[in-house]
């Protein structure tokens, strides 16, 4: 599901002024379960990982700076910026260092430290086979995934079926849900969505706005 959220400049965290000695920083959801990532006090980067429903696998110790959930599984981003990844998943890469990452229904992907991207678990729609180049996000969906290049252009992966992904060099967000469908922020602030959809696929930002999309 994509959330937008409207900020007049910045994005503000959820959860950061508590008394706790640990507090949730970020959070993430997948399909029966939802994991949070706790803030060390007095430490600006990383905590551990706390998950709770359906977890499918318990989160590994140690400290991480991100986490990513997905159908069945989460993965979480070390501070040594190595992946773990514990549910139903499978090929997770170990020694590879990575930027960030996204989790989709069955596969997951991070931005590698060189730019590129890699991606592991199941491919039923190619999916996982990411294409050459330099990326500075990726997204992945239900059975897509979508990479935005360092130019702000964006290529999309695995169950496309005839989608017609925009030719725009100007985006600077992308998010891919579950219903094959994704959208994104293009630099002037408009959104514009494409994929499986009977709504409109764009909206344009209010005047004095910035619209960031939640994932």
């Amino acid at each position: 599901m994509v959330s937008l959220l409207f900020l007049s400049s910045f994005l503000v965290a959820i959860g950061q002024s508590t008394s706790t000695a640990e507090s949730p920083s970020s959070i993430s959801s997948g399909y029966y379960h939802t994991c949070v990532l706790e803030q060390r006090q007095g430490i600006d980067r990383g905590g551990g990982v706390r998950c709770f429903g359906q977890t499918h696998g318990e989160a590994p110790p140690g400290i991480f700076k991100k986490v990513s959930s997905g159908n069945l599984f989460s993965c979480a981003l070390r501070i040594d910026n190595t992946v773990s990844c514990w549910g139903t998943i499978h090929g997770t890469p170990e020694n590879t260092r990575f930027k960030s990452l996204s989790s989709g229904r069955a596969h997951a992907c991070g931005i590698r430290m060189d730019g590129s991207i890699l991606c592991w678990g199941e491919s039923h729609h190619g999916e996982i086979d990411a294409p050459t180049g330099q990326y500075k996000q990726v997204s992945c969906g239900n059975s897509i995934t979508c990479g935005l290049s360092n130019g702000g252009s964006v290529t999309c992966f695995g169950k496309l079926h005839g989608m017609e992904v925009p030719s725009d060099n100007s985006f600077i967000q992308i998010s891919a849900g579950q219903k094959q469908r994704i959208c994104g922020i293009l630099s002037k602030g408009d959104v514009k969505c494409w994929g499986s959809s009977r709504r409109d696929k764009s909206c344009e930002s209010k005047e004095g706005k910035k619209i960031f999309l939640l994932f």
